[in-house]
């Protein structure tokens, strides 16, 4: 892993400011280690984003909650019942624990030919797609057809349906809005 310093502001207007060129935001950072260990993300600065945010109000959902938060929380699950569904299955137990809504969003595909330097990759920029090569182990990747990338985007909560999609409510406030 490169050497990289470590910052961990108190607020987003600090935060903000040290992720410039050459940095990496980082909430629980369950994703992002294992990007780093594998140096496919050699970042100069990783900026911990967990202190910089105050404790959400009643009904909203932060990039930094976690998502057994969201899983556990009855006006999600009463106004929004995909998202917990998506929130209380994504990955294991533990990893819902401390992982957060936007690391679980933001996270870079699961694909074994991204993640591994030694194959060229379309996300990576290092050429096509090899898991679209004759005979590339590519089972678990997307089902529908492409031409590009074959990788599926990991993250559970982005299959619920969008918030705009559903009945007049945001996840912010149970009301109507004005129309």
């Amino acid at each position: 892993m490169k050497r990289f310093a470590y910052y961990s502001p108190r607020d987003f207007a600090t935060a903000s400011k040290a992720l410039r060129a050459g940095a990496v935001a980082k909430g629980a950072g369950t994703d992002l280690l294992d990007l780093l260990k594998e140096r496919v993300y050699e970042p100069d600065d990783v900026v911990n984003l967990l202190q910089a945010g105050g404790p959400p109000r009643e009904g909203e959902v932060s990039a930094l909650t976690s998502l057994a938060d969201v899983a556990a929380n009855r006006w999600i699950s009463d106004n929004f019942p995909a998202v917990r569904i998506a929130a209380s299955t994504a990955a294991t137990p533990q990893v819902r624990n401390v992982g957060t809504v936007g690391g679980n969003l933001c996270q870079h595909t699961r694909c074994w030919f991204f993640r591994n330097l030694d194959f060229a990759c379309f996300k990576r920029g290092t050429g096509p797609c090899s898991a679209m090569e004759e005979g590339a182990h590519n089972r678990y990747h997307a089902i529908f057809p492409h031409t590009r990338c074959a990788s599926a985007h990991p993250a559970a909560p982005s299959a619920a349906p969008h918030p705009r999609s559903a009945p007049s409510r945001s996840l912010r406030t149970a009301r109507p809005k004005a129309h």
